[in-house]
């Protein structure tokens, strides 16, 4: 026996009820609701953003405890960082004369590069290196990190900075558009720990991008440089500040 749905079913075709389609209606009220909230998001946080442009610092809830974070209008988080670069021995370039010696050490753990500054002459190293996009125009804090085989006493450390623009690259820098910074870096405590001297450039300053030729020396003639040792060289720090 067979079973017909339609013969069977209580409406034809043509008296078939008609169903009402809502969705546009819902929809409609759904996403009206859903792109106001979503609107008050992007203006919340374009007003944010236009804060921390203008220098104003801005605080995202909560606003204390775990959790709080505080943007400040350097970027970053709070304390927010600005460029630097980073100059190692072994991305150095030597002069024709007078340069430091280079080496490659075997530590315990890794293998690290040191520029040796003569404790008697004057011995120098140099580096080509592109100003950060993301800087401002502010001073630069240059900091030289060595180690020295002493537990006291100071080497007189020097920092010379050209920044060419239309001038020879090949030009040395000696020339009166240079800028100089110097540094005292003093050995204190154990020999071969980590010691630190640092100097200010605020005059003379380049400008985002700009190409930056870099001579670091020590002037050991100076008679401030009382270091009866050869000074190890580790990294050169150049910031915004």
């Amino acid at each position: 026996m067979s079973f017909n749905w339609f013969n069977n079913w209580p409406y034809t075709p043509s008296v078939m009820p008609t169903m009402i389609d809502h969705t546009d209606v819902i929809n409609n009220e759904y996403f009206s609701g859903l792109n106001t909230e979503i609107k008050a998001i992007e203006d919340c946080i374009d007003n944010q953003v236009k804060k921390i442009i203008a220098g104003t610092n801005v605080t995202i809830s909560p606003t204390s405890g775990i959790g709080a974070v505080t943007i400040n209008s350097s970027g970053g988080g709070a304390g927010g960082s600005k460029p630097a670069i980073l100059l190692t021995p072994g991305a150095a370039t030597l002069p024709n004369t007078a340069f430091a010696e280079l080496s490659k050490i075997p530590g315990t753990n890794w293998t690290f590069w040191t520029a040796l500054f003569d404790k008697d002459a004057i011995e120098s190293i140099y580096f080509n290196k592109a100003i950060p996009e993301g800087y401002a125009g502010g001073n630069l804090k240059v900091t030289i990190y060595a180690r020295a085989n002493a537990t006291s006493n100071t080497a007189k450390m020097v920092v010379v900075m050209r920044f060419p623009v239309s001038d020879n690259v090949n030009d040395a820098v000696t020339t009166p558009d240079t800028v100089t910074v110097s540094m005292d870096v003093t050995a204190i405590g154990t020999a071969y720990d980590v010691i630190i001297g640092s100097g200010t450039l605020s005059a003379g300053l380049p400008v985002a991008g700009a190409m930056a030729q870099i001579k670091v020396y020590r002037n050991a003639t100076d008679g401030g440089d009382n270091l009866a040792v050869d000074l190890e060289v580790l990294q050169i720090k150049i910031e915004e500040i």
